[in-house]
């Protein structure tokens, strides 16, 4: 009911505009007053309802432009989120992509324990030959074996196994970590390169 009372509206007021200044009705104006001819009622009748055909037409007309500038606005916003889920694939075919390498990254073993303190710390050449930690500094006799041990690394890289494995991921110069519980007396390390490293430990109870 809307839609057809606003289409009614528009052919009125397209009606309007054309009886009020409409070319027929200029031009029965002009013959009346060159020729005097008086038009009967029935002209004017007949000039009023034959209005409505074009009134109709443009109200007609606008409606169809309105719904091709809406189906041209709908394209165009479907073309954008076209663009946008696009950019939004994109996106997260990059962060896939980042957390895939970061993943990738062999790190120290993160074990940080709470409520514990340093008690042994020593300083370990990591040469090409495998080396794990002093057992002496980490499992003192008489003593119960350290929670965690702390490592940082200098003067060069190394691979490293806290497993009993043999040494195959890789930590920098300049990494630290932790290495907890059971993972201590397996722990291993060989350097990377031709330089040896060192590992400063210290050991937490």
């Amino acid at each position: 009911m809307v839609e057809i009372s606003e289409f009614i509206n528009s052919v009125f007021a397209h009606w309007l505009a054309l009886v009020t200044g409409g070319i027929l009705v200029a031009l029965v104006f002009v013959v009346e007053k060159l020729t005097n001819w008086k038009p009967p009622r029935s002209v004017y009748v007949g000039l009023l309802l034959v209005a409505l055909l074009p009134a109709s037409f443009l109200a007609w007309r606008d409606e169809h432009r309105k719904w091709q500038m809406t189906i041209v606005e709908l394209a165009n916003r479907e073309g954008q989120n076209e663009h946008l889920r696009r950019e939004s694939a994109n996106r997260m075919r990059e962060l896939d992509d980042l957390k895939a390498k970061y993943a990738a990254v062999p790190k120290l073993q993160g074990c940080p324990p709470f409520g514990v303190n340093p008690r042994s710390s020593e300083s370990i050449t990591v040469s090409s030959v495998p080396t794990g930690f002093t057992e002496s500094r980490f499992h003192p006799p008489g003593a119960r074996q350290a929670v965690a041990a702390h490592i940082s690394i200098e003067n060069g890289a190394i691979r490293y196994s806290d497993t009993g494995a043999a040494p195959l991921h890789l930590a920098d110069q300049g990494a630290t970590g932790w290495v907890c519980g059971a993972s201590i007396p397996k722990y291993q390390a060989v350097r990377e390169g031709s330089a040896d490293a060192i590992l400063r430990v210290s050991y937490y109870w």
